[in-house]
């Protein structure tokens, strides 16, 4: 998933603050959902497997999320680390695609903020 610090409710332009990652694991998955979470109802948008977004038909949630801090060390170079958005590739993926080489993996808890 990708946590960004603003409520979203547009894909990443260029501009735009990058997310944090956080990851959902199967065991988490199951736990998540049988608490009555559901992920969909959560975002503004979803990325697709062809990097396209589609629109959730939900406003964005702002949410507290729970885990474990990961550095995921594969992830931690100056084209994938970064504040901002510099450009989108032709593959639709924005890039820097990430804030920082940490992670929140795997997430515990999900809770939305009023």
């Amino acid at each position: 998933m990708e946590i960004f610090s603003q409520l979203m409710d547009h894909p990443p332009q260029v501009g735009d603050a990058t997310p944090i990652i956080c990851e959902v694991t199967p065991r988490t998955e199951k736990q998540l959902y049988d608490q009555g979470l559901r992920l969909l109802a959560l975002a503004g948008f979803i990325r697709l497997r062809d990097n396209s977004y589609q629109p959730t038909l939900h406003p964005p949630r702002k949410i507290r999320v729970t885990g474990y801090l990961m550095w995921d060390d594969l992830h931690n170079d100056s084209e994938t680390v970064g504040p901002k958005v510099k450009f989108v590739s032709t593959n639709k993926f924005h890039h820097p695609w990430r804030a920082t080489a940490w992670e929140v993996h795997p997430i515990l808890k999900l809770e939305t903020v009023e």
